[in-house]
């Protein structure tokens, strides 16, 4: 199991024009979380069910200023039409000391794996 903990932070990177496409590669880590591989970008989705790992996908309309965050699409037939909102950009970090605990809103103790904060896409992704 996967747990991770979000962070409100300010943002960084730089803002895109709003109809630009970018090619990734991204692996699921777990529930509606990708991360786009060779960063520390995650992208959180909404009912996304693709178990990607280091799969080729895209980016539209990706627009951090605006109301959409875009969408991830994958190449269901090869035309990049399988796409999925885009709810949510982090910056993934590990947590700084082994052992860190977190309580959960289910009121359990579970360890942090992962520590996401709230970003936005610098274009382009340097690997």
């Amino acid at each position: 199991m996967l747990l991770v903990i979000f962070v409100f932070s300010t943002t960084l990177g730089n803002s895109v024009r709003h109809s630009q496409s970018y090619s990734i590669t991204v692996t699921r880590e777990c529930n509606d979380l990708y991360r786009i591989d060779g960063t520390s970008y995650y992208l959180k989705t909404r009912f996304c069910f693709e178990f990607a790992f280091g799969e080729q996908a895209l980016i539209r309309n990706y627009s951090p200023a605006g109301y959409s965050k875009g969408e991830l699409c994958f190449s269901g037939m090869g035309d990049y039409d399988d796409c999925y909102s885009i709810e949510e950009v982090y910056h993934g970090e590990f947590p700084p000391n082994l052992g860190m605990k977190v309580l959960t809103m289910m009121d359990m103790i579970e360890d942090i794996q992962l520590i996401l904060i709230p970003t936005k896409l610098s274009f382009p992704i340097v690997y």
